[in-house]
């Protein structure tokens, strides 16, 4: 996925996405998830705990908050410094998942955003 050394997620919920990307991609990928925690918090709190425990030993941590605020948050934190991101848009939905997405490429390390 365009060589990117970064992930971030938003969109946890049950956590399929989440494991396809811990199991795809090796600790030299650092990958970050979101999600909002407010429409099905149990799900999501469950879903943290089992891949905090199935994947001890990987780059990956759990932010909670709105899409919109985080996922932006978190690609402008790597800017300047020449790591590649890419952005996997679950949450938000519809058009604020578009606004996301083209907020976020206007970021140089940005190289790639998908919404699913």
């Amino acid at each position: 996925m365009y060589d990117c050394d970064i992930i971030i997620e938003s969109g946890v919920r049950y956590g399929g996405s989440t494991r396809m990307i811990l199991n795809y991609f090796n600790n030299d990928v650092v990958i970050h998830s979101n999600d909002l925690l407010t429409e099905y918090p149990e799900d999501i709190e469950n879903t943290i705990k089992s891949i905090s425990s199935e994947y001890p030993n990987r780059s990956w941590s759990f932010h909670p908050g709105r899409g919109e605020e985080v996922v932006y948050d978190l690609a402008k934190r790597y800017q300047g410094t020449g790591k590649r991101v890419a952005i996997m848009i679950d949450g938000p939905k519809y058009k604020s998942a578009v606004d996301l997405s083209k907020r976020c490429l206007q970021l140089n390390e940005v190289k790639f955003v998908s919404i699913h």
